[in-house]
């Protein structure tokens, strides 16, 4: 055998042998890193998992029009960016969680309880608070404290109090995720209502890193459009067409401008929010 043909050879071998110990290392690493092993799967779901969303049509005579203050109204859709921040003259519906000093949306408090009722049973934490409602006084205290990682006053979710940062005991952060915990509300949370706003490798979409405890209540069936599609809030409402209808979920969801919005008629449980956008989004069930 030729001396170059054999080096060929050897290189070849070795690195076959650095591959195979490369993969035997992050084996290893994923042995002893429950967070990663999470986050893997997850990216892998993300590619297979979807939920179906149809555009439905509706003849003229189908539709009846309801101003939009004669609706419920639940806010829960407001996309708060640096692009699009909170109104000045906004006002969040907040009050206090259960017994506790924890001030959130009032919308959001029952889907909390039950997300947290379905931790304890599932994984036997106690799923906690460590943020929620912050005043337009406290964001600001907070970026000038951290305004490398904080939101400019009135970019954040929390001025809302719909969203929420949690923990359980042990396991905060980034290390939330190594929690069984941190992982059922990663994976389950959009039963309940709520998203993982931030999610793993969005950033370009969302202009914020990965934040598996901070969770934004946006509604049924919201939620499990956005998390079941895998999109950020973003993309979900900009995929909504002004004036068209949707049917997903059990549910009709149309996005229009306007004081005055057509619905499907015998449509019930109608509720609107502003989509901080200058429109309305209406969801409601169809008889």
């Amino acid at each position: 055998m030729r001396k170059g043909k054999r080096k060929v050879i050897k290189g070849l071998v070795i690195l076959l042998f650095l591959i195979l110990f490369a993969a035997g290392g992050i084996l290893v690493l994923f042995h002893f890193r429950p967070d990663w092993r999470f986050r893997a799967a997850d990216l892998v779901e993300g590619w297979f998992d979807s939920v179906d969303m149809e555009k439905t049509e509706y003849k003229e005579e189908e539709l009846e029009s309801h101003a939009v203050a004669d609706l419920k109204r639940e806010d829960t859709l407001l996309l708060i960016n640096v692009d699009y921040p909170l109104k000045t003259d906004y006002v969040a519906d907040i009050v206090y969680y259960k017994d506790t000093d924890v001030e959130m949306a009032e919308e959001a408090t029952e889907a909390f309880s039950e997300l947290s009722a379905a931790v304890k049973e599932e994984t036997g934490d106690t799923l906690y608070i460590r943020d929620s409602y912050r005043s337009l006084e406290e964001q600001e205290a907070v970026y000038q404290e951290q305004p490398e990682v904080a939101a400019i006053p009135g970019s954040s979710e929390h001025m809302t109090g719909l969203a929420l940062d949690v923990y359980v005991s042990q396991f905060a952060g980034y290390g939330f995720l190594k929690s069984e915990a941190g992982q059922f509300v990663n994976r389950d949370c959009w039963k309940y209502g709520f998203i993982i706003r931030y999610p793993q490798f969005r950033k370009s979409d969302t202009d914020i890193p990965y934040e598996p405890w901070h969770i934004r209540y946006v509604g049924i069936p919201h939620a499990e459009i956005i998390m079941g599609n895998d999109l950020v809030l973003e993309e979900y409402i900009e995929s909504l067409e002004i004036g068209s209808f949707y049917s997903s979920c059990g549910y009709i969801i149309t996005r229009q401008s306007g004081d005055t919005v057509k619905v499907p008629k015998g449509l019930t449980e109608i509720t609107v929010s502003s989509d901080n956008m200058g429109n309305w989004i209406v969801t409601g069930k169809p008889e």
